[in-house]
């Protein structure tokens, strides 16, 4: 729990950083918008976001002490653009290990208090140091690598409505509208195999079988669970997981750099890095 006191109130943009101890930024917390970028207003008795919610992740900035607590999360992975079933996981970042970080309170953009901090363990918990260390890398890299499957997903949409839309306008010769249909297939493939495409409600997939996004998400929920070292079984999961989603990368980077760049004239396609 953080606590900050204000000689004044303001409408300058608050922020609080928590960093590593390396200085590394963890998380930035603002004034202005929730960590999704949503912008906030003020209502008489709380920060709320474009829908009305109340925000729990955004400062208030009144005039002396304001109190902010701190989940210990970090980042979390990509969304998927529209509909997203996860079952028995979630885009959430993992919690930061015991050891000592900082926390900076900036005004305007510029850092006018910082501090240091430490997360200690729980007493009761039998788990070294160690092993949460190594439960918190394992939880991070599953996270990064549903992050780069998520925005793999999104850049497939993306280009799927650019080649729709050059077919609809008429932009391309038959021979163009046939590699265009072709790459479209293909990113289909890529698609369904990284993620349930048929899943339109969380009941669908008990019809349908959950896909590679799923399964890292479930896996990081199982890492992310409890105070312990990751068994050897989670080791290796992850590691046939991401065996799998590098695959369809690599064939999304070849579409990408090859036929869709043909197409649309964009030699320098920007491709999706892959995490090893």
């Amino acid at each position: 729990v953080v606590h900050y006191n204000l000689q004044d109130s303001t409408a300058q943009e608050i922020q609080l950083q928590f960093l590593e101890s390396d200085g590394s930024v963890i998380r930035t917390y603002s004034s202005k918008e929730d960590l999704e970028g949503n912008k906030v207003e003020k209502s008489e008795d709380f920060y709320e976001n474009e829908e009305g919610e109340t925000a729990s992740d955004v400062l208030t900035s009144k005039k002396g002490l304001n109190t902010f607590s701190w989940d210990m999360s970090y980042e979390g992975a990509t969304d998927l653009d529209g509909r997203q079933i996860l079952w028995a996981g979630s885009t959430d970042g993992p919690t930061a290990a015991p050891g000592t970080y900082q926390v900076r309170l900036l005004v305007d953009g510029n850092e006018v208090a910082a501090k240091d901090l430490e997360i200690t363990q729980d007493p009761r918990i039998d788990a070294t140091q160690e092993d949460l260390e190594a439960q918190f890398t394992l939880h991070k890299e599953i996270i990064a690598k549903l992050d780069t499957t998520h925005k793999s997903i999104n850049k497939i949409r993306e280009v799927r409505t650019e080649l729709q839309e050059m077919m609809d306008e008429g932009q391309l010769n038959e021979q163009g509208k046939e590699t265009a249909q072709m790459v479209l297939d293909e990113l289909s493939n890529i698609e369904s195999t990284l993620m349930q495409t048929k899943a339109e409600s969380y009941q669908d997939v008990l019809n349908y079988p959950i896909k590679l996004n799923n399964k890292l998400a479930a896996l990081a929920s199982t890492v992310g669970t409890g105070d312990n070292r990751p068994t050897e079984q989670q080791y290796g999961v992850f590691d046939e997981l991401s065996t799998k989603v590098d695959e369809q990368l690599e064939k999304l980077n070849t579409i990408l750099e090859g036929e869709f760049a043909k197409i649309t004239g964009e030699v320098d396609t920007e491709a999706v890095p892959i995490d090893n």
